[in-house]
């Protein structure tokens, strides 16, 4: 019997040990709850009145799920990876294809962030130019939105290299040394659309192709294109005019894109597959990660 007294209090503890370690682990918050409660703020915006610039992370998880609609309208976000790069054929005018009074007459982001930035994150610095004067324009006209240059750069980065994609680069002037046309949106591997444009933008009479360094859909140009240079012309070709449009896009419908579903949302609509959410998600964490952090 004295052997007994030893094994029971060792029984006793042993269980517990065990109603401890449950009640511990049914208190740990679920792996979705953290991701959510998680600040989501798409920034690394340029404040160029007070000289600061300010990059936090993005740790939205792809759980919205909008109408497709936005540049590429694709299933897998191949973007401008696949695109055509051609010499433009010719310097025809893109004519204004939106009333919106908007354009990117917002400072210029310092010169000496810009340099400091680029060469931290490999954005050539035009392009970076354009993604952060583009981030602060949508803000001055929609001051809820909070979008930040890093996202804007992710996408220009899988669309299309930043304009670099087959070869070519962004000119001082913003545009395209060679044009990027997508490939065609017949179907294959694409979503299905016809042409919309009477081939202006693409080329093609037949079926549309995402055009420019964000890559954007000629129907989506006719209600999304801004003028972000300030010349009187919405060029989907044109970096500046692109990135300003590209913001005003994805700020639109009051998205405020400082909380993770907003965000999401945003991304989706741009490119409905989670893929592309999460490939954004990522790029423009480390673009916030390296940039200058003051300026």
């Amino acid at each position: 019997m004295p052997r007994v007294k030893p094994l029971v209090l060792l029984n006793s503890l042993a269980i517990l040990v065990i109603a401890a370690a449950f009640v511990w682990a049914v208190r740990l918050p679920a792996p979705d709850a953290v991701l959510s409660a998680a600040p989501n703020p798409s920034v690394g915006i340029r404040a160029v009145a007070a000289g600061v610039t300010v990059a936090l992370p993005i740790n939205a998880e792809p759980d919205g799920h909008p109408e497709p609609g936005g540049a590429a309208n694709r299933a897998t976000p191949q973007g401008g990876q696949n695109a055509n790069g051609t010499e433009p054929a010719s310097r025809s005018v893109v004519e204004p294809l939106s009333s919106d009074p908007t354009t990117g007459t917002a400072p210029l982001p310092a010169a000496g962030w810009i340099a400091s930035t680029a060469a931290r994150t490999g954005i050539p610095s035009r392009a970076l130019q354009a993604y952060a004067a583009a981030a602060s324009a949508a803000n001055a006209s929609q001051p809820a939105c909070t979008i930040g240059w890093n996202t804007l750069a992710a996408i220009g980065l899988i669309e299309s290299g930043h304009g670099t994609h087959g070869g070519g680069s962004v000119m001082e002037n913003g545009a395209s040394s060679r044009l990027i046309i997508g490939p065609q949106l017949n179907g294959d591997g694409y979503a299905p659309i016809p042409d919309t444009d009477g081939g202006a933008l693409d080329g093609d009479t037949r079926w549309d192709h995402a055009v420019g360094p964000m890559q954007f859909i000629p129907s989506t140009w006719r209600t999304a294109g801004r003028d972000g240079n300030g010349d009187g012309i919405a060029d989907p070709t044109n970096i500046d005019d692109a990135a300003l449009s590209a913001a005003i896009y994805l700020c639109s419908a009051g998205r405020n894109l400082s909380t993770g579903q907003d965000w999401t949302d945003a991304i989706m609509s741009y490119n409905h597959s989670a893929d592309y959410v999460a490939a954004v998600r990522q790029q423009a964490n480390a673009y916030a990660a390296l940039a200058e952090p003051g300026g």
